[in-house]
Protein backbone atom coordinates (compact mmCIF):
# COMPACT_ATOMS: atom_id res chain seq x y z
CA UNK A 1 0.00 0.00 0.00
CA UNK A 2 0.99 3.63 -0.54
CA UNK A 3 -0.36 5.29 2.61
CA UNK A 4 0.42 8.89 3.58
CA UNK A 5 -1.00 11.30 6.15
CA UNK A 6 -1.53 15.02 5.55
CA UNK A 7 -1.79 17.66 8.29
CA UNK A 8 -3.09 21.16 7.65
CA UNK A 9 -4.05 24.12 9.81
CA UNK A 10 -4.57 27.30 7.87
CA UNK A 11 -5.19 30.98 8.49
CA UNK A 12 -8.80 30.28 9.40
CA UNK A 13 -7.54 28.61 12.61
CA UNK A 14 -10.72 26.56 12.87
CA UNK A 15 -9.06 23.14 13.25
CA UNK A 16 -6.09 20.93 12.55
CA UNK A 17 -7.24 18.64 9.74
CA UNK A 18 -5.57 15.26 9.28
CA UNK A 19 -6.25 12.79 6.48
CA UNK A 20 -5.08 9.27 5.74
CA UNK A 21 -4.67 8.86 1.99
CA UNK A 22 -4.02 5.82 -0.19
CA UNK A 23 -2.14 6.79 -3.36
CA UNK A 24 -1.90 3.23 -4.68
CA UNK A 25 -2.26 2.64 -8.41
CA UNK A 26 -2.00 6.36 -9.18
CA UNK A 27 -5.34 7.00 -7.47
CA UNK A 28 -6.22 9.20 -4.53
CA UNK A 29 -8.47 7.57 -1.95
CA UNK A 30 -9.10 9.24 1.41
CA UNK A 31 -9.43 6.36 3.87
CA UNK A 32 -10.31 8.51 6.88
CA UNK A 33 -10.04 12.00 8.29
CA UNK A 34 -10.20 13.79 11.60
CA UNK A 35 -10.48 17.46 12.51
CA UNK A 36 -9.14 18.50 15.88
CA UNK A 37 -10.40 21.82 17.17
CA UNK A 38 -7.70 24.34 18.03
CA UNK A 39 -8.16 25.59 21.62
CA UNK A 40 -9.24 29.21 21.83
CA UNK A 41 -6.18 30.12 23.92
CA UNK A 42 -3.85 28.95 21.14
CA UNK A 43 -5.91 30.64 18.42
CA UNK A 44 -5.62 33.92 20.29
CA UNK A 45 -1.84 33.52 20.57
CA UNK A 46 -1.55 33.02 16.82
CA UNK A 47 -3.80 35.96 15.98
CA UNK A 48 -1.87 38.30 18.28
CA UNK A 49 1.59 37.01 17.26
CA UNK A 50 3.90 39.60 15.71
CA UNK A 51 7.57 40.21 15.00
CA UNK A 52 7.77 41.72 18.49
CA UNK A 53 6.87 38.42 20.17
CA UNK A 54 9.39 36.83 22.50
CA UNK A 55 11.41 33.71 21.76
CA UNK A 56 9.52 32.03 24.62
CA UNK A 57 6.17 32.75 22.93
CA UNK A 58 7.44 31.36 19.63
CA UNK A 59 8.85 28.17 21.15
CA UNK A 60 5.69 27.64 23.17
CA UNK A 61 3.53 27.79 20.05
CA UNK A 62 5.98 25.56 18.18
CA UNK A 63 5.60 22.88 20.86
CA UNK A 64 1.85 23.28 21.31
CA UNK A 65 1.05 22.96 17.60
CA UNK A 66 3.35 19.99 17.20
CA UNK A 67 1.75 18.23 20.16
CA UNK A 68 -1.76 18.94 18.89
CA UNK A 69 -0.82 17.68 15.44
CA UNK A 70 0.67 14.48 16.83
CA UNK A 71 -2.42 13.87 18.96
CA UNK A 72 -4.63 14.34 15.91
CA UNK A 73 -2.56 11.83 13.90
CA UNK A 74 -2.58 9.30 16.73
CA UNK A 75 -6.35 9.62 17.07
CA UNK A 76 -6.81 9.18 13.32
CA UNK A 77 -4.76 5.97 13.37
CA UNK A 78 -6.73 4.70 16.35
CA UNK A 79 -10.07 5.10 14.59
CA UNK A 80 -8.70 3.79 11.29
CA UNK A 81 -6.81 0.73 12.57
CA UNK A 82 -4.06 1.07 9.95
CA UNK A 83 -0.70 -0.15 11.35
CA UNK A 84 1.91 2.58 11.72
CA UNK A 85 4.37 0.40 9.83
CA UNK A 86 2.28 0.85 6.69
CA UNK A 87 2.39 4.69 6.75
CA UNK A 88 5.23 5.92 4.55
CA UNK A 89 5.24 9.51 5.85
CA UNK A 90 3.29 12.45 7.20
CA UNK A 91 3.20 15.70 5.23
CA UNK A 92 2.87 18.56 7.73
CA UNK A 93 2.35 22.17 6.70
CA UNK A 94 2.53 23.69 10.18
CA UNK A 95 0.75 26.85 11.32
CA UNK A 96 1.88 30.03 9.60
CA UNK A 97 2.64 32.90 11.95
CA UNK A 98 4.49 35.30 9.65
CA UNK A 99 4.90 35.46 5.88
CA UNK A 100 6.85 38.24 4.19
CA UNK A 101 8.36 37.00 0.91
CA UNK A 102 8.44 40.45 -0.65
CA UNK A 103 11.04 41.97 1.70
CA UNK A 104 14.70 42.47 0.87
CA UNK A 105 15.40 39.81 3.50
CA UNK A 106 12.31 37.63 2.94
CA UNK A 107 10.98 35.12 5.45
CA UNK A 108 8.15 32.78 6.28
CA UNK A 109 7.52 31.20 9.68
CA UNK A 110 5.48 28.10 10.51
CA UNK A 111 5.23 26.40 13.91
CA UNK A 112 4.58 22.75 14.74
CA UNK A 113 8.05 21.23 15.23
CA UNK A 114 8.24 18.18 12.93
CA UNK A 115 10.79 16.57 15.26
CA UNK A 116 8.12 16.43 17.97
CA UNK A 117 5.50 15.10 15.53
CA UNK A 118 7.92 12.39 14.36
CA UNK A 119 8.70 11.43 17.97
CA UNK A 120 5.13 11.41 19.31
CA UNK A 121 3.74 9.48 16.33
CA UNK A 122 6.70 7.26 15.50
CA UNK A 123 6.27 8.16 11.83
CA UNK A 124 8.47 9.84 9.23
CA UNK A 125 7.54 13.48 8.66
CA UNK A 126 8.10 15.73 5.66
CA UNK A 127 7.75 19.41 6.59
CA UNK A 128 9.31 22.88 6.14
CA UNK A 129 7.89 23.20 2.63
CA UNK A 130 8.13 26.95 2.18
CA UNK A 131 11.60 28.19 3.11
CA UNK A 132 13.55 26.51 0.28
CA UNK A 133 11.18 28.15 -2.20
CA UNK A 134 11.79 31.58 -0.66
CA UNK A 135 15.55 30.94 -0.65
CA UNK A 136 15.22 30.37 -4.41
CA UNK A 137 13.52 33.73 -4.89
CA UNK A 138 9.97 32.41 -4.78
CA UNK A 139 6.94 33.47 -2.78
CA UNK A 140 6.87 30.25 -0.74
CA UNK A 141 3.16 30.00 -1.52
CA UNK A 142 0.84 28.68 -2.70
CA UNK A 143 2.00 25.06 -2.79
CA UNK A 144 -1.32 23.32 -3.42
CA UNK A 145 -1.25 23.86 -7.24
CA UNK A 146 1.17 20.92 -7.54
CA UNK A 147 -1.56 18.68 -6.08
CA UNK A 148 -4.36 20.43 -7.96
CA UNK A 149 -2.78 19.46 -11.26
CA UNK A 150 -2.58 15.85 -10.08
CA UNK A 151 -6.13 15.51 -8.74
CA UNK A 152 -8.29 17.80 -10.89
CA UNK A 153 -8.45 16.88 -14.55
CA UNK A 154 -9.78 19.61 -16.83
CA UNK A 155 -12.40 19.09 -19.51
CA UNK A 156 -10.50 20.72 -22.34
CA UNK A 157 -11.21 24.23 -21.05
CA UNK A 158 -9.26 26.60 -18.86
CA UNK A 159 -9.76 25.31 -15.31
CA UNK A 160 -9.34 27.38 -12.17
CA UNK A 161 -9.13 25.72 -8.76
CA UNK A 162 -10.03 28.16 -5.99
CA UNK A 163 -9.31 27.24 -2.41
CA UNK A 164 -11.22 29.32 0.13
CA UNK A 165 -9.11 28.85 3.22
CA UNK A 166 -8.21 31.78 5.45
CA UNK A 167 -6.52 33.12 2.32
CA UNK A 168 -7.97 32.39 -1.13
CA UNK A 169 -5.58 30.89 -3.64
CA UNK A 170 -6.04 30.12 -7.32
CA UNK A 171 -4.50 27.50 -9.58
CA UNK A 172 -4.80 28.12 -13.32
CA UNK A 173 -4.69 25.01 -15.53
CA UNK A 174 -4.77 25.39 -19.29
CA UNK A 175 -6.71 23.17 -21.69
CA UNK A 176 -3.80 20.68 -21.68
CA UNK A 177 -3.94 20.38 -17.88
CA UNK A 178 -0.66 22.30 -17.49
CA UNK A 179 -0.15 24.82 -14.70
CA UNK A 180 -0.13 28.35 -16.07
CA UNK A 181 -0.22 30.18 -12.74
CA UNK A 182 -0.77 29.68 -9.04
CA UNK A 183 -1.13 32.54 -6.56
CA UNK A 184 -3.03 33.98 -3.59
CA UNK A 185 -5.85 36.27 -4.68
CA UNK A 186 -6.35 37.76 -1.21
CA UNK A 187 -8.60 37.10 1.79
CA UNK A 188 -10.73 33.97 1.84
CA UNK A 189 -12.39 33.37 5.20
CA UNK A 190 -9.91 35.34 7.28
CA UNK A 191 -11.63 38.75 7.31
CA UNK A 192 -15.09 37.20 7.54
CA UNK A 193 -14.12 35.08 10.53
CA UNK A 194 -12.26 37.86 12.31
CA UNK A 195 -15.19 40.22 11.85
CA UNK A 196 -17.88 37.87 13.20
CA UNK A 197 -15.63 36.80 16.07
CA UNK A 198 -15.16 40.41 17.14
CA UNK A 199 -18.58 41.88 16.33
CA UNK A 200 -21.03 38.97 16.51
CA UNK A 201 -19.38 36.80 19.18
CA UNK A 202 -19.32 33.61 17.10
CA UNK A 203 -16.50 31.67 15.46
CA UNK A 204 -17.74 32.01 11.86
CA UNK A 205 -20.73 33.09 9.78
CA UNK A 206 -22.56 29.77 9.48
CA UNK A 207 -23.71 29.42 5.88
CA UNK A 208 -23.17 33.15 5.38
CA UNK A 209 -26.55 33.82 6.98
CA UNK A 210 -25.44 36.88 8.95
CA UNK A 211 -23.88 38.48 5.87
CA UNK A 212 -26.97 37.66 3.84
CA UNK A 213 -29.07 39.86 6.13
CA UNK A 214 -27.05 42.95 5.23
CA UNK A 215 -26.77 45.09 2.11
CA UNK A 216 -23.83 45.91 -0.14
CA UNK A 217 -21.91 49.13 0.52
CA UNK A 218 -20.56 49.97 -2.98
CA UNK A 219 -18.36 52.86 -1.89
CA UNK A 220 -16.74 50.79 0.87
CA UNK A 221 -16.18 47.89 -1.52
CA UNK A 222 -14.55 50.19 -4.06
CA UNK A 223 -12.17 51.60 -1.44
CA UNK A 224 -11.19 48.11 -0.31
CA UNK A 225 -10.53 47.03 -3.89
CA UNK A 226 -7.89 49.77 -4.18
CA UNK A 227 -5.58 47.87 -1.83
CA UNK A 228 -2.25 47.46 -3.61
CA UNK A 229 -2.31 43.68 -3.19
CA UNK A 230 -5.39 43.34 -5.39
CA UNK A 231 -3.70 45.38 -8.11
CA UNK A 232 -0.51 43.31 -8.01
CA UNK A 233 0.17 40.65 -10.63
CA UNK A 234 1.44 37.11 -9.87
CA UNK A 235 3.56 35.63 -8.54
CA UNK A 236 2.16 36.86 -5.24
CA UNK A 237 1.21 35.49 -1.85
CA UNK A 238 -0.23 36.93 1.31
CA UNK A 239 -1.45 36.06 4.79
CA UNK A 240 -2.46 37.31 8.19
CA UNK A 241 0.37 39.87 8.06
CA UNK A 242 -1.59 41.78 5.39
CA UNK A 243 -5.25 40.98 6.03
CA UNK A 244 -6.25 41.36 9.68
CA UNK A 245 -8.34 43.54 12.01
CA UNK A 246 -5.83 46.34 11.58
CA UNK A 247 -6.49 46.28 7.84
CA UNK A 248 -10.18 46.83 8.50
CA UNK A 249 -9.57 49.93 10.64
CA UNK A 250 -8.41 51.85 7.54
CA UNK A 251 -11.98 52.21 6.30
CA UNK A 252 -13.87 54.18 9.02
CA UNK A 253 -16.23 51.28 9.65
CA UNK A 254 -17.95 53.07 12.52
CA UNK A 255 -20.11 54.79 9.91
CA UNK A 256 -21.76 51.52 8.83
CA UNK A 257 -23.91 48.74 10.25
CA UNK A 258 -22.01 45.59 11.17
CA UNK A 259 -24.18 43.33 9.01
CA UNK A 260 -23.59 45.57 5.99
CA UNK A 261 -19.83 45.50 6.54
CA UNK A 262 -19.88 41.69 6.70
CA UNK A 263 -22.06 41.54 3.59
CA UNK A 264 -19.57 43.78 1.75
CA UNK A 265 -16.56 41.75 2.95
CA UNK A 266 -18.19 38.64 1.52
CA UNK A 267 -18.50 40.42 -1.83
CA UNK A 268 -14.85 41.48 -1.54
CA UNK A 269 -13.74 37.86 -1.13
CA UNK A 270 -15.72 36.73 -4.18
CA UNK A 271 -14.96 39.61 -6.52
CA UNK A 272 -11.19 39.60 -5.92
CA UNK A 273 -11.12 35.93 -6.91
CA UNK A 274 -13.19 36.49 -10.03
CA UNK A 275 -11.28 39.62 -11.06
CA UNK A 276 -8.05 37.63 -11.02
CA UNK A 277 -9.57 34.74 -12.97
CA UNK A 278 -10.98 37.02 -15.66
CA UNK A 279 -7.53 38.46 -16.30
CA UNK A 280 -6.58 35.08 -17.77
CA UNK A 281 -9.75 33.67 -19.36
CA UNK A 282 -13.18 34.75 -20.53
CA UNK A 283 -14.79 31.38 -19.85
CA UNK A 284 -13.97 27.97 -18.36
CA UNK A 285 -14.47 25.89 -15.23
CA UNK A 286 -14.04 26.96 -11.62
CA UNK A 287 -13.59 24.26 -8.98
CA UNK A 288 -13.98 25.51 -5.40
CA UNK A 289 -12.64 23.93 -2.22
CA UNK A 290 -11.82 24.85 1.36
CA UNK A 291 -14.00 25.88 4.27
CA UNK A 292 -15.47 28.78 2.30
CA UNK A 293 -17.45 26.29 0.18
CA UNK A 294 -19.76 25.83 3.18
CA UNK A 295 -20.53 29.55 3.16
CA UNK A 296 -23.56 29.34 0.86
CA UNK A 297 -23.87 33.09 0.54
CA UNK A 298 -20.23 33.46 -0.55
CA UNK A 299 -20.70 30.75 -3.17
CA UNK A 300 -23.85 32.40 -4.51
CA UNK A 301 -22.04 35.72 -4.90
CA UNK A 302 -19.10 34.00 -6.58
CA UNK A 303 -21.43 32.40 -9.14
CA UNK A 304 -23.11 35.76 -9.78
CA UNK A 305 -19.78 37.38 -10.62
CA UNK A 306 -18.58 34.34 -12.59
CA UNK A 307 -20.75 34.66 -15.67
CA UNK A 308 -19.46 32.45 -18.54
CA UNK A 309 -17.83 30.11 -16.01
CA UNK A 310 -19.15 26.84 -14.62
CA UNK A 311 -18.67 26.70 -10.85
CA UNK A 312 -18.61 23.35 -9.05
CA UNK A 313 -17.40 22.02 -5.71
CA UNK A 314 -14.37 19.72 -5.43
CA UNK A 315 -16.91 17.18 -4.19
CA UNK A 316 -17.82 16.70 -7.85
CA UNK A 317 -14.30 15.31 -8.27
CA UNK A 318 -14.62 12.99 -5.29
CA UNK A 319 -12.80 15.03 -2.66
CA UNK A 320 -14.49 16.82 0.24
CA UNK A 321 -13.78 20.57 0.06
CA UNK A 322 -12.43 20.95 3.58
CA UNK A 323 -9.95 18.08 3.08
CA UNK A 324 -8.30 19.26 -0.14
CA UNK A 325 -5.41 21.12 1.53
CA UNK A 326 -4.59 18.39 4.04
CA UNK A 327 -4.64 15.86 1.18
CA UNK A 328 -2.33 18.17 -0.78
CA UNK A 329 0.30 17.91 1.93
CA UNK A 330 -0.01 14.14 2.02
CA UNK A 331 0.72 14.30 -1.72
CA UNK A 332 3.68 16.65 -1.23
CA UNK A 333 5.11 14.16 1.28
CA UNK A 334 4.65 11.43 -1.32
CA UNK A 335 6.58 13.23 -4.04
CA UNK A 336 9.35 14.04 -1.55
CA UNK A 337 9.69 10.36 -0.61
CA UNK A 338 9.74 9.52 -4.34
CA UNK A 339 12.60 12.02 -4.84
CA UNK A 340 10.68 14.08 -7.39
CA UNK A 341 11.94 17.53 -8.37
CA UNK A 342 9.30 20.22 -8.89
CA UNK A 343 9.41 23.35 -11.03
CA UNK A 344 7.56 26.12 -9.14
CA UNK A 345 8.58 28.98 -11.45
CA UNK A 346 5.05 29.57 -12.78
CA UNK A 347 3.55 29.39 -9.31
CA UNK A 348 5.84 31.00 -6.78
CA UNK A 349 8.54 32.40 -9.05
CA UNK A 350 11.31 30.16 -7.65
CA UNK A 351 14.26 30.41 -10.02
CA UNK A 352 15.23 26.73 -9.94
CA UNK A 353 13.40 23.38 -9.61
CA UNK A 354 13.86 21.69 -6.24
CA UNK A 355 12.82 18.81 -4.00
CA UNK A 356 9.94 19.99 -1.79
CA UNK A 357 10.12 19.68 1.97
CA UNK A 358 12.61 18.38 4.54
CA UNK A 359 12.66 14.81 5.89
CA UNK A 360 12.43 14.08 9.64
CA UNK A 361 12.71 10.37 10.48
CA UNK A 362 10.30 8.76 12.91
CA UNK A 363 11.30 6.57 15.83
CA UNK A 364 12.85 3.23 15.01
CA UNK A 365 12.76 1.90 18.58
CA UNK A 366 9.98 0.02 20.34
CA UNK A 367 7.11 2.52 20.34
CA UNK A 368 5.55 0.93 23.43
CA UNK A 369 8.18 2.74 25.49
CA UNK A 370 6.86 6.11 24.37
CA UNK A 371 3.69 7.98 25.24
CA UNK A 372 1.74 8.14 21.97
CA UNK A 373 -1.52 9.11 23.66
CA UNK A 374 -0.70 12.59 24.86
CA UNK A 375 -3.89 14.32 26.11
CA UNK A 376 -5.70 15.83 23.14
CA UNK A 377 -6.40 19.20 24.80
CA UNK A 378 -3.47 21.26 26.08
Amino acid sequence: MNYYIGIMSGNSLDAIDVVLVDFSEDKTKILNSYSHQIPRSIREKVISFSCDASIKELLSLDYEFASLSACAVNHLLTITKIPRSEIRAIGSHGQTLLHRPELEQPYTLQVGDPNIIATLTGLNVVADFRRKDIALGGQGAPLAPVFHKYIFRGKGLATFIVNFGGIANITCLNSKNEIELGFDSGPGNILLDLFVQNYFNCDFDDGGNIARSGVLLPSLLEKMLQDKYFLQRPPKSTGRDDFNLEWLTRFSLENFRDVDILHTLTHLTAITVVNDIKRYAEFGDIIISGGGVYNCFLCEILKTYSNNFTVVSSQEYGIEPKLVEATAFAYLAKIHIENKIVDMSKITGAVSPYKMGVFYPGLTKDLSKYNLTTPVNL
